[in-house]
């Protein structure tokens, strides 16, 4: 994986690390669309904040960026973070801070001690600052920082609301699927978001998850839809 001294990135390196034509790069940072500072007339960009604004933006990246982002460096295995104990068929809650709770309560599960009350805070302040909701009845839900989390392992939480919930999504309907991230590390949380906003913009996995009949249903249809649609990064990387 590449290193940047000080946290510090070129125009050129930040062009290459989210996948983005240089010229586009240099139009975001003059247009201050993109977290950039001038250096000696030359713009330099801090990576801890590319990585923030990455987390906000990503929904509105191609599926060919999504595709590249997750592709980078070793896979993370969607279908594999799927712990059957972490996934929820049917919330009880009806509003967008009890599906919080509920989700992060869901971690109760491991076995092993995680700071409830810490993550939680975690994910009600990204809530706070701009929905995790995206078109299409689905959110994922997670930290600002991952490093908030201090998990030792990756994990992924799956809820869902047969109903649906107002969770202030773009598009002003109901979200019916959620999906808490709870990556150990920055690196492992980019590529899990772009792979799950990859495939979970495609209504026939939205509707397949939607469908599936109790919690043995909601499991072979999460591996059908991740198992299959990391196919082409796995390809990548051999």
């Amino acid at each position: 994986m590449m290193r940047y001294k000080d946290d510090i990135m070129t125009t050129q390196d930040v062009a290459r690390y989210i996948k983005m034509n240089e010229r586009t790069v240099l139009k975001l940072a003059q247009e201050g669309k993109i977290p950039a500072m001038k250096v000696a007339s030359q713009w330099r960009f801090k990576k801890s904040l590319i990585d923030e604004w990455l987390d906000m933006e990503m929904k509105n990246f191609s599926r060919e960026q999504l595709e590249e982002i997750g592709a980078q460096g070793p896979i993370v295995d969607v279908a594999h973070l799927v712990n059957p104990r972490l996934v929820i068929p049917e919330l009880t809650a009806t509003d967008k801070e009890g599906v919080l709770e509920e989700l992060v309560g869901q971690l109760d599960e491991l076995d092993y001690p995680v700071y409830l009350d810490r993550i939680l805070s975690a994910v009600q302040l990204r809530e706070k600052t701009f929905t995790t909701g995206m078109p299409g009845g689905v959110a994922l839900p997670h930290p600002r920082n991952v490093k908030e989390m201090r998990l030792t392992q990756s994990h992924l939480v799956v809820g869902r609301s047969t109903p649906g919930v107002d969770f202030g999504a773009m598009d002003g309907k109901p979200t019916y699927l959620f999906f808490l991230l709870c990556a150990n590390n920055e690196k492992s949380h980019l590529k899990l978001l772009a792979q799950l906003s990859m495939q979970l913009r495609i209504a026939e996995n939205v509707a397949r998850l939607r469908a599936a009949a109790g919690h043995a249903g909601l499991l072979a249809a999460l591996e059908e839809v991740f198992g299959a649609g990391l196919g082409s990064a796995r390809a990548a990387n051999q």
